[in-house]
């Protein structure tokens, strides 16, 4: 993709074009894909392969808070590393890569990013069809915004402070699974489903599902994945003391709001 870029962008304006600073934003994020950890570590093999051929001055690169696995307490960048799906051990070995290039870099991590996506409709309309909770929903889920997400984009280029570092990124707030889907109820203005379901039955459940949708030649809904099941029943508390203290980041967004703007969007566009 970047040699893509780099060659249209060559053959446009004229010149040698090299960048000073290179975001590294792309990812293989479906989970159901046997080739997921393989796109992303080689995505960012040629990336790295880019940036030092073109001596680019600093690679900023998006990784998720999943490489700390379950974090029962607020997690701090130097938590060791405690991935469990494919596409956590692939942003792990990716931070890896990245921190031992020898190059200038900043590492941001994220937890779930809420937003207008394909990920957060199928969501919405799970809920309106009555998604049962797994589990008891006392577990904690950070999210954030996907505006503050690039907020702390914007605030590390170009920042000596960010050099080298991996900088947690998060909402201000956290709350639990179950509080989480009563205000996505809220937003949708529905009646919160009172279905309950055991992480087991649940992935019980997924394992009959992926026969079914294989033999229908298509995929798990994201809502029923193993590691959509997963990552639901775990403890996931970020720390964004390290951003706030050397960068100066503060989320605008609450969990309440971003949901609501989510909605509002989805609402405004009819795809709900």
């Amino acid at each position: 993709v970047i040699k893509s870029y780099y060659l249209d962008m060559k053959d446009k304006i004229g010149i040698d074009f090299r960048p000073d600073i290179v975001y590294h934003l792309a990812a293989n994020l479906d989970e159901e894909d046997k080739n997921v950890y393989n796109d992303n570590v080689s995505m960012t093999k040629n990336i790295l392969d880019f940036c030092r051929r073109n001596k680019v001055k600093h690679t900023i690169f998006l990784s998720s808070s999943g490489v700390l696995g379950e974090t029962n307490e607020a997690a701090a960048e130097d938590m060791p590393y405690n991935p469990e799906t494919l596409y956590e051990k692939s942003k792990a070995d990716c931070e890896k890569l990245i921190a031992s290039s020898g190059m200038p870099y900043t590492i941001i991590r994220a937890p779930i990013i809420i937003g207008p996506n394909k990920a957060w409709l199928g969501i919405f309309k799970a809920a309106k069809k009555g998604y049962p909770l797994i589990g008891n929903g006392n577990n904690y889920f950070h999210l954030i915004y996907i505006d503050d997400v690039v907020d702390l984009l914007i605030l590390a280029a170009n920042n000596k402070k960010a050099i080298n570092q991996i900088l947690h990124a998060a909402s201000k707030d956290v709350h639990t699974y179950k509080e989480i889907y009563e205000m996505i109820c809220d937003e949708l203005k529905i009646r919160m489903t009172e279905k309950r379901i055991s992480p087991r039955m649940a992935l019980a459940l997924y394992s009959l599902y992926s026969i079914i949708y294989k033999i229908k030649g298509k995929k798990v809904p994201i809502t029923a994945r193993r590691s959509s099941i997963q990552r639901l029943i775990r403890n996931r508390i970020i720390s964004t003391e390290k951003a706030e203290k050397i960068l100066g980041f503060h989320p605008k967004y609450d969990t309440r709001k971003a949901l609501k703007e989510t909605v509002d969007y989805f609402r405004n566009t009819k795809a709900i």
